[in-house]
This record gives C-alpha cells, structure tokens and sequence, in this order.
C-alpha cells in the first residue's frame, strides 16, 4: 500500500506555491472543507480540496490518475492538513472538466459528506471516472438523451405522485444494468420513447418485459418529438434533470446524481439546442402479465440466445 500511494502522492512544493501566489480562488467559505478552482503550475485547469484530517491510506487505489485527469494528493509539512487536487490533461475536455468541477462542489456541500470527506470525494470521482470511460466525447447520442428524457418524466410524472420520491428514485435501475428501468417490491416498469403516431415499440432484449422475479410490469410509452427551444411547451435535459434533482434531498439526491453518471450523462449546453429539444404529447401504461402477447424466454428455442423484436402496441391492454 505504501508502494501505491508514494505512485498517487506528488510531493512537489509548486502545487502550494501556486496556491499562495492566487492561481487558485476559494470557490465556497461557508463550508468546512476548502475548495479552489483555478490553474496548477502548467496552466491546466484544477479542483483542488484542503482537508484538515489524515489521508486514509485504503484510498489510494481508487484515486489514480486517468488519460483525462491526474489526481495529486500532498501532505503540506507546516499545516499538517492534505492537498486533493484534480487537473485536466487536455484542453478538448474543458466542458467536461467544468461539469465534474461543478458537480464535485455541489456535492461536497452536502453536511454529510464533511464526516468522511475523503471518502466522499472518492465515492463522486468514481461515478465520473465510469461516465468518462464511456462517453469520452462527453456527449450521449439524441436517441440516448430521449430515452433518459422519457425515464426522466415517468419518473417525475406517473411513479412519483404514485409512489413517493424515495421510492421512485431507489427503483431506478435500468442505467446499472437491470432489465427493466424501473423496478419495486411487486412490479416492474419499461419505458419506450416513440414518437407521435407510432403504434408499435422496439423490445431489445427477451427480458426486458419477461421478468422471473416480477409476474407482472407496465410498459410505459412515451410519445415525444423534436421542437425548437422557443417552443413554451420544449422540454430539455437539464431542465428537467434540475426540476427533478431540487424537488429531492439528502441520500436520494446522492442516488439519483449516481443514477444520471451511470446513464452517462453531465450537463453540456448540447443538450439546450437542436434533436435533443422535445415536446412530449402523451404517456400511456400497457399492462405486461403471463397473458400478454410478448416473447418469453421460456417460448423461444434454448438455441436462441438473444432476441430483438418490434411489438405492436395495438395488441396490448391498457394498465
């Protein structure tokens, strides 16, 4: 472990001569922990954090430098308290650099995250660490943004009022990996984005609405279609990302920010313009049981390993 850490530790006086000399602005006085946002000594972007506690060594493996930060972590001599600073290797992921810093920050405002703040800090890079490695461009595709647009307002407008917000931010499971996007106790909820008109949906996998745990789920089907921002009825990532996110609180704010990593998603002004602007018309519930026309595992030769099929919505019963 010592090995590991003197690899992660960057011993350099120049990280705090540079914070002496105001290349660095505290971004927040109001909280316990010290946050500066500037330059290091090579003109790179930097976050950097001043803790007053020890360093937990068990850490290190989980604050290593990537392709596109470098992580420091120095114990100054004369304070005794430790420098955590993050810096940008190169300049085209400026926008990204931006939102991990803005995010880092909100999130260390959190009271509590000032118990543990090494660990929380290193909870938070570890979300942004798996969203760069998928999304190095930063950007998620337009069919990707308004499939999280649709989960995104079934999650506001049908589980929410039915629910709770605890409940309906807990179930969200699709961008870890779950076979439904939604999950509770009892039932499971898919959600489809077409657009208006459309009278059939795309089923990508034979366990997306043939769950063994759950014997019954709702496809929910979301009709949305491009506008401009003009539009008094245009919908948006973050906006509605930030309806959602100040209507919550404490552990499931935490959840849901992970949740939104997981999906690869961060704020870029991309999402503000263009194929990602949509208006949403309807959102329907179609009840899945054992009775409902749709592939199930148990149906299909034990040769097929993986299925993909379009199912029309007309053959379905409302829930």
């Amino acid at each position: 472990m010592a090995t590991l850490l003197k690899q992660v530790i960057s011993m350099t006086e120049n990280r705090l001569v540079s914070l002496e000399f105001n290349r660095y602005r505290l971004v927040d006085s109001s909280i316990p922990i010290e946050i500066y946002l500037g330059k290091n000594e090579r003109n790179q972007d930097s976050l950097l954090f001043l803790i007053q506690e020890d360093f937990p060594l068990e850490l290190a493996p989980r604050l290593t430098s990537t392709e596109v930060m470098t992580v420091f972590i120095n114990k100054r001599q004369a304070s005794g308290d430790w420098v955590l600073a993050f810096d940008l290797q190169d300049e085209m992921y400026h926008a990204i650099f931006c939102s991990f810093a803005e995010n880092m920050v909100t999130f260390m405002k959190e009271p509590a995250n000032y118990k543990k703040p090494f660990d929380a800090i290193a909870d938070r890079y570890g979300q942004w660490q798996k969203l760069m490695r998928s999304h190095r461009d930063g950007l998620l595709s337009i069919n990707e943004a308004r499939g999280l647009i649709a989960e995104l307002l079934v999650m506001r407008d049908v589980l929410t009022p039915k629910y709770g917000k605890s409940k309906a931010v807990a179930s969200w499971k699709g961008p870890i990996g779950a076979d439904q996007d939604f999950q509770f106790d009892d039932v499971w909820y898919e959600v489809k984005s077409v657009p208006t008109g459309k009278n059939s949906v795309k089923i990508s996998s034979l366990e997306q609405l043939d769950s063994s745990v759950f014997d019954k789920g709702v496809l929910v089907v979301v009709f949305i279609d491009m506008t401009i921002p003009a539009d008094a009825r245009a919908i948006t990532l973050k906006r509605l990302i930030d309806s959602i996110y100040f209507s919550l609180e404490g552990q499931d704010r935490y959840i849901f920010e992970s949740r939104l990593a997981d999906a690869g998603y961060f704020a870029r002004p991309e999402y503000e313009s263009g194929g990602y602007v949509v208006r949403q018309s309807s959102i329907v519930l179609y009840a899945i049981d054992k009775s409902s026309p749709v592939l199930r595992r148990s149906s299909v030769p034990i040769s097929i390993v993986e299925a993909e099929y379009e199912l029309s919505l007309v053959a379905l019963n409302r829930a």
